[in-house]
């Protein structure tokens, strides 16, 4: 007698619905019906849900009101597949620089081979590579998804947050040109995504700062380079040297001859 199961490929888990299409002249008295994974059923048209990934045969007996007994057996109709998992390693903090890529490294777990890689951004496709080296230089908050699927169909999601930032080291100086000794203003230009943490300031002569915006005051004749180091409040630097930017000349020293 016919019997109707939908779906016969399952991942992981699932639910399996069978419709019963027996025919009989007496009427039946009872169903059995046996899944194969341990579970049973009277019902005319039961459901069951698989728990395990396995090859599952499918029993069902009936017996009429007269006691006449038939048996239909489906030999490994039901196949579980394994589900695979995918976890995504990195930094979730990446810090843009000219010329970084936005990188993360999937890690499979897998009975059976993986078939394709895809790895999102916020739900939009980027790359189908097995680890991801993007150039995105979108800064902010973000969701890294990646979805693996095996050579059987089946499809594992993985999503993580992360956040993209970036600092850009910039600076003025005012003025930088003076005889014998000079005060210097330093305006600090940098631009962030988030917070600037912190600003190291090298005056080229020893001193240093730890000012947003100082002043330094040079008193000896001589060419100073003027490096910023900043960094954001996660973690992201960078940096900026202007070689010889400060010049600071030698008075002349007058000269006469007595006669």
């Amino acid at each position: 007698f016919p019997v109707t199961i939908i779906p016969v490929r399952l991942c992981g888990s699932g639910t399996v619905q069978f419709t019963n299409q027996t025919q009989h002249a007496a009427a039946i008295q009872q169903y059995n019906w046996v899944f194969g994974d341990g579970n049973t059923s009277t019902q005319d048209g039961p459901s069951n849900y698989y728990t395990s990934p396995g090859i599952y045969s499918i029993r069902l007996i009936a017996t009429t009101i007269n006691g006449c007994i038939d048996t239909a057996l489906y030999r490994d109709t039901i196949v579980v597949y394994h589900l695979p998992s995918a976890t995504i390693q990195g930094n979730f903090v990446q810090c843009l620089s000219p010329g970084s890529l936005i990188h993360f490294v999937s890690n499979i777990s897998s009975i059976d081979p993986i078939r394709s890689y895809k790895w999102m951004i916020d739900g939009d496709s980027l790359t189908n590579t097995e680890h991801f080296d993007v150039n995105y230089r979108i800064p902010g908050n973000h969701i890294i998804g990646l979805s693996v699927t095996t050579s059987n169909g089946c499809t594992y999601t993985n999503t993580r947050n992360f956040l993209i930032d970036s600092v850009k080291a910039q600076f003025s100086v005012a003025p930088a040109r003076f005889c014998d000794s000079g005060t210097v203003t330093l305006s600090n230009l940098t631009t962030s995504y988030t917070a600037v943490d912190f600003s190291l300031w090298n005056f080229g002569d020893a001193g240093t700062s730890s000012d947003r915006s100082p002043v330094h005051t040079y008193l000896q004749p001589g060419s100073y380079s003027i490096q910023l180091t900043t960094g954001t409040v996660n973690g992201c630097r960078d940096s900026l040297l202007l070689a010889d930017t400060v010049r600071v000349y030698q008075l002349p020293v007058p000269s006469y001859v007595l006669s």
